[in-house]
């Protein structure tokens, strides 16, 4: 079992540290910032990492970096997950990483080699949800099969759609985020 790393001066909010020179990075942030709705902050390691003297630098540049209110620091996909769980539609993804054998291990490796191609992982989020990660071409596929079906089938859609963007975006975004090559 590691030992947990603890900050001292912990922050009075959940905190995520991620790389602010990748626009990658910033996409899926802006992207957080509406899941987590105010719960979480959020800041580049360039501007904070100075007051976390106990997390090394390398590691800011290895991964995205959480701090909890008590102070304990979690990293790469346990730290996007950890993030999620304000969100009650959210905590899923936390249960799982917990519970389901396979699940943590399979999000870091995803994560980790994601980390290693940015530029790769850039261009796919590009393919998939275009400029911005918050729309996406399921969201206008479904607007328009909710327009011509009737509720029976347009709420399946809807909730079928939702579902697995949410289930892509949340994995991608847990294996792929805030790593240390640049886009």
């Amino acid at each position: 079992m590691k030992e947990q790393l603890r900050v001292a001066n912990p922050p009075p909010k959940p905190l995520m540290i991620w790389d602010g020179e990748c626009h990658f990075c910033r996409r899926w942030i802006e992207r957080w910032r509406e899941i987590t709705a105010g719960e979480v902050e959020y800041a580049p390691y360039q501007e904070i990492a100075d007051r976390f003297p106990e997390i090394p630098r390398e590691q800011f540049q290895r991964s995205v970096v959480y701090i909890d209110k008590s102070g304990q620091v979690f990293v790469a996909a346990e730290a996007v997950y950890r993030s999620l769980r304000c969100r009650s539609s959210k905590k899923w993804l936390w249960w799982n990483y917990q519970h389901i054998p396979g699940f943590a291990a399979v999000s870091e490796l995803g994560y980790n080699f994601i980390a290693r191609h940015r530029g790769f992982a850039s261009a796919i989020t590009q393919l998939l949800w275009g400029k911005d990660v918050a729309f996406c071409l399921s969201a206008i596929i479904c607007r328009w099969h909710t327009a011509r079906l009737d509720t029976k089938q347009s709420g399946f859609c809807r909730h079928s759609a939702g579902l697995i963007r949410a289930t892509v975006s949340s994995i991608f975004f847990a294996v792929a985020a805030f790593c240390s090559r640049s886009c």
